[in-house]
């Protein structure tokens, strides 16, 4: 029975420095805002779309299941969101995620009509959330980024 133990014991110290190991030659993938923009606008409805790129260093493919995120303009907070499509992201490659949301920004944003009447043509817009992976040593891809995107179509 101690034999067994010790054996257990033993089998258990080799997986868990064999983790530690594996989880150290893992790199974490990379993501970044490659186009925001407003694709569609009424007085009461706009559409945008935000694409993602994700980048694997890493040799083997990387699964992502979906994307949960909020987006923030000029400050307020406008829309929260889930999306499940997945894509596979090739080992030592990038691919790109998209997401389409409308919003009515002159509810959301009473302050709008005053930056578009003073002749502004920007805006800023913080995009965060988390990517979810397919991965044992990821689970999910923390993500926060910020910029500006034209209000002209």
């Amino acid at each position: 029975m101690k034999i067994l133990n010790r054996s257990l014991i033993l089998l258990l110290a080799f997986l868990m420095c064999s983790c530690s190991s594996l989880s150290s030659m893992v790199e974490r993938p990379q993501l970044s805002v490659d186009d925001f923009r407003l694709t569609d606008a009424s007085l009461f409805r706009q559409t945008f779309k935000v694409r993602l790129k994700v980048d694997n260093p890493n040799s083997f493919a990387l699964p992502i299941l979906g994307l949960d995120y909020g987006v923030n303009i000029a400050g307020v907070d406008i829309t929260q969101g889930t999306t499940n499509e997945g894509v596979r992201i090739p080992g030592n490659g990038s691919d790109y995620l998209e997401i389409d949301f409308d919003t009515n920004l002159m509810k959301s944003l009473p302050d709008l009509m005053d930056v578009v009447k003073s002749g502004g043509k920007n805006l800023d817009y913080k995009l965060d959330g988390n990517v979810r992976l397919g991965n044992a040593f990821f689970k999910q891809l923390p993500f926060s980024k910020s910029g500006t995107f034209d209000l002209r179509l």
